[in-house]
């Protein structure tokens, strides 16, 4: 969940007064960019251009590199943004995020039935959802 965060999204880093920040038109995807910065240990974006993005996987200043194949932005018709990256190995996958009414029919998960038993529970409590995937091409 963490690498979709960090891979799926469309922000720019910044560094202001040597802190690592985000910029993006989406206020959800920079609260949850600063998340993962803060959370360090399990990985962040620490660099986005037009052709790659860079994590740092770890205090040590470890980076993963994936470069950047295809966009699909967020559409309100669609309710997802993906993105197809190809990671340093070679491999490539695909990330997506977007409401559960769009992404739990892709799921081919056996426990389908709770996932979505669990995110009407957060909506019932008034709390916002966002499902998270990937799958390796």
């Amino acid at each position: 969940m963490i690498q979709c965060i960090s891979v799926c999204q469309d922000c720019i880093c910044l560094v202001d007064d040597g802190k690592l920040k985000y910029s993006g038109s989406s206020v959800d995807e920079v609260c949850l960019l600063e998340l993962t910065r803060d959370l360090k240990y399990m990985g962040y974006l620490s660099g986005r251009s037009q052709e790659s993005i860079t994590m740092t996987t770890s205090d040590s200043g470890e980076t993963t590199k994936f470069d950047i194949l295809k966009v699909f932005p967020f559409t309100s018709d669609r309710k997802a943004m993906s993105i197809v990256v190809r990671g340093e190995n070679g491999k490539k996958f695909v990330f997506t995020k977007g409401a559960d009414s769009s992404m739990l029919k892709f799921s081919n998960q056996i426990n389908c039935d709770k996932i979505i038993n669990e995110v009407e529970d957060f909506a019932s409590q008034g709390l916002r959802t966002l499902v998270f995937g990937y799958r390796e091409l």
